[in-house]
């Protein structure tokens, strides 16, 4: 018997009832934890700062004189080889450079934000806020550090403000007390003043109460520019696309819409601006000729009426019209030759001052097409090389190696204007030798109204000259009058 109480074994199970009995002892621990961790998730959630994402999307329209006008290229783009948009990636560039950003921050005057005190956590509230800080005496491009102001309701028309001026690690307090708005509180251990007004009324952003708390914060424009660079995100939809999508994060929808539209505002207007320098800088250069054509012109017209006066000539005779008549083709083709010697020698004249050594060059109609195709490809290089200087730094490769095109493009241009000038100083030659010709036939012509033809001739290639710069003027005008925005 005692053998088999020893080997004998009983197969016991799991108890489930026992255990749950055990365990209902500490029922309202479980209920207090179930408790404290519901808690603690909602607080979380409350104190979460909310993070809003805006995004929008902007075609870049194609510039003319593309190569896809070759049917053979065309038919590579047809096929997705071969892109004949603008340089997407360089757009892409421009639209998250720093200077672009800057110009937004400064426009919208992002360097100041606004937040409501929670109990939680502080909300970006924008344009919302009913009270305005700004800055007098001192630049938020040249802040030193950053202000952070707390501003308490009191009474009708004051508030109660306190606030710090935080230079790297050193804080400076604010004279901290009830202020009558609008108030001027001076900026402690720097230059300037905020000032503290109530906001007016606007319909596209409702004003917050005014007895709520509210934080104004105030930073560098440099920091500004950093942290909305850290925001935006700029991608093309597609390889062979040419719409871009931009993308912000920020604490404020109505904020990133506000810069979104701003960025794109911003990139048109310096585009058409970019745009119409060569057709500003070819007025410009248009008008001061024009002052000295027509001091010039003048003089000219007071030299015929004088001459007539000396000599007594009153019209025209018989022969004169003959000799006019005869000598038409070839005096036609020598204020033309002249014209262009002029044009040319303008041009010239341009180019070798020293103040427009970086500056667009006029292309004023010159006939010899080789000059005129350079000095249109030297101004598209300049354009060019002026948007990387923007966008670069002083030794990024791609820059120094423009510079480098520009100086021997630049070299090539006044090599090709000496060859112009040569060869339309041998066709002049060339014409004058025919119209010596003309002359020795004159016969019985009278000296008096020979002179007066000289004098004529010379007018009309002045009177050439005067007409053409002001055609040249208006059709500079419609250009900048025509030009369109780039971003759509």
């Amino acid at each position: 018997m005692e053998k088999k109480d020893v080997y004998d074994e009983q197969e016991e199970g799991i108890d489930i009832r026992e255990i749950l009995l055990y365990y209902s002892r500490y029922w309202k621990w479980f209920i207090a934890s179930v408790f404290v961790f519901m808690l603690l998730g909602v607080i979380v959630y409350l104190s979460w700062q909310r993070s809003y994402e805006v995004s929008t999307s902007v075609l870049i329209k194609e510039e003319g004189n593309k190569a896809s006008a070759n049917s053979a290229i065309g038919n590579l783009e047809d096929l997705g080889l071969l892109s004949t948009t603008n340089n997407i990636d360089n757009e892409i560039a421009v639209f998250s450079s720093p200077n672009l950003i800057r110009q937004t921050v400064d426009s919208l005057g992002l360097f100041t934000s606004y937040f409501q005190k929670g109990l939680f956590r502080q909300t970006e509230v924008y344009k919302q806020c009913p009270y305005t800080v700004e800055l007098e005496g001192v630049s938020p491009h040249k802040l030193k550090g950053g202000i952070k102001i707390e501003i308490s309701q009191t009474s009708k028309g004051s508030a109660f403000v306190s606030g710090t001026y935080q230079i790297e690690k050193k804080k400076y307090d604010f004279p901290e007390g009830e202020y009558k708005l609008p108030c001027a509180i001076k900026i402690p251990s720097d230059k300037g003043r905020i000032i503290i007004d109530l906001r007016s009324a606007n319909e596209d952003y409702p004003l917050l109460p005014l007895g709520d708390d509210y934080i104004v914060q105030v930073v560098n424009t440099q920091a500004e520019v950093e942290a909305v660079a850290a925001q935006i995100a700029v991608e093309s939809t597609s390889k062979t696309s040419s719409v871009l999508n931009i993308s912000l994060h920020s604490g404020n929808a109505s904020k990133s819409v506000d810069i979104l539209s701003q960025l794109v505002k911003i990139y048109n207007s310096n585009n058409v601006k970019e745009s119409n320098e060569i057709a500003y800088n070819t007025s410009r250069f248009v008008n001061d000729r024009l002052l000295d054509i027509s001091s010039e012109l003048k003089s000219i017209e007071n030299k015929v009426v004088s001459f007539k006066k000396e000599q007594g000539i009153t019209d025209v005779g018989a022969e004169t019209k003959v000799f006019l008549e005869q000598n038409a083709d070839i005096e036609k083709k020598r204020v033309e030759a002249e014209t262009q010697l002029k044009l040319v020698q303008l041009i010239e004249d341009y180019i070798n001052k020293t103040e427009n050594r970086n500056k667009l060059i006029p292309n004023l109609g010159v006939s010899d097409e080789g000059l005129a195709s350079v000095i249109g490809e030297y101004n598209t290089m300049l354009l060019s090389y002026d948007r990387i200087e923007r966008s670069s730094s002083e030794d990024n490769p791609v820059r120094t190696r423009a510079l480098a095109s520009l100086k021997n493009m630049r070299q090539n241009i006044q090599s090709a204007i000496l060859n112009v000038k040569k060869a339309m100083n041998i066709n002049k030659k060339d014409l004058d030798s025919q119209a010596s010709l003309l002359t020795s036939r004159k016969g019985s012509i009278p000296q008096q109204e020979y002179g007066l033809t000289e004098i004529l001739r010379q007018q009309q290639v002045i009177q050439a000259i005067y007409i053409f710069l002001m055609q040249t003027r208006e059709q500079s005008n419609i250009t900048l009058a025509a030009t369109s925005a780039k971003a759509k």
